[in-house]
């Protein structure tokens, strides 16, 4: 079967890959702005915000991020849709004023669950004010996404890690202001930007409309109310090792691990982009009962997905501690085992985030809910098994396995639903331009005898070129294959 993806889903797909990048990039500044001017704990406590809100936002927003572009996708009735989207707008608001409130009530004992300690108190304040602000940028953004707007959805990533990474640079180094300050100036720039794209893009489509606003919700409730415990699972299968880590271990350990993950994040950047324009166009050719052209789609994008994280894989496990040495310092340095294992899972993670898409379509969430739920069991058992035995290696090797029980239970699965067109044999194919990659990035470094910036860069450009060759030079070339149609069109 042959079919060349539809056009606007790569052109959708390097608009979104660019500003993923930058967001990336900007997270990857971070780092260093942070673990080099403040205590070791504070990298931790901004991690843990960080994936609290990762948590907490899909289930106080009720599974409305992919309920957005699932019911909204192609529809064409304006009052149908600003009523749902207004009605799942105020369910969102009425749930972040709670949670806010709760945050302000509780906040000693929640500082002691988050962080370990009471004396962060204050920062549970600014977490629930920054949960907020970052739940509703991403509900607005799912309706620009369900329209199908990738390029303004795009835009305002770009604006919203500008002004994170400007945010933290200036109060750092030019105002000496302390973490608190700054995650304050964060939530204030967030409010703002959401008020923005409210009142420039929804608010003169979507007018407010009498009578009940509660219309159409029966199939989406049926829809996203098993999204919410699954959301919880994923989360917890992601990171639960991180408050594991935290109460076994320390504080200091887990911003070890939280900068190792860091590194692991770059395959994020794969997988995020390839989900987020996915699901809007696999969503068209499934509401058109076009299944197995969506299948196709999915296989391309899988075979792109691991041809590309490959090498990824092969240099942070290489030369992370040249990479961790430009970001941090020696009290933050991790195994290569760490960051092995990690990166291997993030990769693994973002294959079931694509693999995924197949039951939210077929509407299998209830099935979604029992994988996860099979997942983040095997990583709390591992967790408290391997933790206080290898501790923070434990972690990565639990992330690992559970997330291969999640994608390899969801492949499976999936058979049962539709003809699958994946490609399973996409590893096997690139294992030859892998090997000759590693290879060449071991000798090269064994000449020069040295672990120095200058040989990571050239070492990585020398193997990174060999494996590029390889693809170039075999039967179905991934590059060529990407070009072409491209090209034609």
């Amino acid at each position: 079967m042959e079919k060349v993806p539809d056009i606007s889903f790569k052109n959708d797909t390097i608009f979104y890959g660019f500003a993923v990048f930058i967001e990336r990039a900007a997270s990857f500044f971070v780092i260093p702005i942070l673990t080099k001017t403040l205590p070791q704990e504070y990298y931790g406590i901004w991690t843990q915000i960080l994936i609290t809100t990762a948590l907490m936002g899909p289930i106080i927003m009720f599974g409305f991020y992919p309920a957005t572009v699932k019911f909204l996708s192609g529809e064409n009735n304006k009052i149908k849709v600003s009523k749902i989207f207004h009605g799942m707008l105020l369910v969102s608001i009425i749930n972040l004023v709670l949670v806010c409130i709760a945050c302000f009530g509780f906040a000693v004992p929640l500082s002691r669950f988050l962080f370990g300690d009471a004396k962060y108190f204050k920062f549970v304040h600014i977490f629930g004010l920054f949960l907020a602000s970052e739940s509703l940028f991403q509900l607005l953004l799912s309706y620009l996404r369900a329209i199908k707007k990738i390029k303004i959805v795009s835009v305002y990533y770009l604006i919203k890690n500008a002004v994170r990474l400007s945010i933290l640079a200036i109060g750092t180094f030019i105002f000496k202001v302390n973490l608190l300050s700054m995650l304050q100036l964060l939530v204030l720039s967030q409010i703002i930007l959401v008020m923005i794209i409210y009142l420039v893009h929804i608010s003169h489509t979507l007018t407010l409309c009498r009578g009940k606003i509660i219309v159409g919700w029966k199939g989406i409730i049926y829809f996203a109310l098993p999204l919410i415990p699954y959301s919880l699972f994923l989360w917890g299968n992601s990171f639960i090792d991180r408050y594991f880590i935290l109460h076994i271990l320390n504080i200091n350990q887990l911003s070890k691990y939280a900068i190792a993950y860091s590194l692991a994040a770059f395959i994020m950047f794969l997988y995020s982009i390839s989900s987020y324009t996915l699901y809007p166009h696999m969503a068209k050719l499934w509401n058109t009962n076009d299944k197995n052209a969506a299948s196709y789609l999915l296989s391309k994008v899988v075979d792109y997905y691991l041809f590309l994280s490959i090498p990824i894989i092969i240099i942070l496990s290489v030369f992370h501690t040249e990479i961790l040495k430009i970001v941090s310092n020696a009290s933050y340095f991790s195994s290569w085992q760490v960051v092995f294992f990690l990166t291997c899972g993030v990769t693994i993670f973002g294959l079931y985030q694509l693999t995924s898409n197949i039951m939210l379509l077929a509407e299998k969430t209830m099935l979604i809910f029992y994988i996860s739920l099979a997942a983040v069991l095997t990583n709390v058992l591992l967790n408290i098994f391997l933790i206080p035995i290898f501790g923070i290696l434990g972690a990565a090797i639990s992330m690992l396995f559970s997330n291969i029980v999640l994608t390899g239970l969801t492949i499976f699965l999936n058979k049962k639903i539709i003809e699958q067109y994946v490609v399973y044999f996409s590893f096997i194919k690139i294992l030859p331009g892998a090997c000759a990659m590693l290879i060449s990035i071991m000798v090269l470094r064994s000449v020069l005898k040295t672990e120095s910036f200058f040989t990571f860069i050239l070492a990585a450009c020398v193997g990174l070129s060999v494996y590029l060759m390889v693809d170039l030079f075999s039967k179905n070339s991934k590059i060529i294959g990407f070009i072409k149609p491209m090209i034609k069109t």
